[in-house]
């Protein structure tokens, strides 16, 4: 399976004086992740008119990060990385005829630290920024 995703989030703004939590290092990140991936899908036996099944797989992901005005994150340059990628979920079929049916789908991505938290990435990383009281 092959999918690309956008990720947006908000954080703290720069120029708030809070402290602790120290400012974060940017406002505004998005996330580009494309991903191809190996997958298991597990029918439970159609007993019903709701069809059950559950998924799980494993690839991998190159993404990038962009702040606000599609500057690149952290130092401006375009650089693409790479992160493990396993998805995994729970969805419901509802078939309304033999040859379609309708899918309510629940479904999380898992992926190493770098995509997540940032660590290792000490400019970004709001762990290993000095506190101050």
């Amino acid at each position: 399976m092959v999918g690309y995703d956008r990720l947006i989030s908000i954080q703290y703004p720069n120029d708030l004086p809070t402290v602790p939590p120290s400012p974060l290092a940017y406002e505004y990140m998005a996330l580009k992740l494309t991903s191809a991936d190996l997958m298991a899908w597990y029918h439970f036996p159609p007993t019903m008119e709701v069809r059950p099944y559950v998924y799980l797989g494993v690839g991998g992901a190159a993404y990038l990060r962009q702040g606000r005005e599609d500057k690149y994150i952290p130092n401006g340059t375009y650089k693409v990385d790479s992160s493990v990628h396993v998805p995994l979920g729970f969805g419901f079929e509802i078939p309304t005829s033999q040859h379609v049916s309708f899918a309510i789908d629940f479904g999380a991505r898992i992926m190493d630290d770098y995509t997540d938290h940032w660590k290792g990435h000490s400019t970004l990383d709001e762990t290993t920024r000095s506190r101050t009281c």
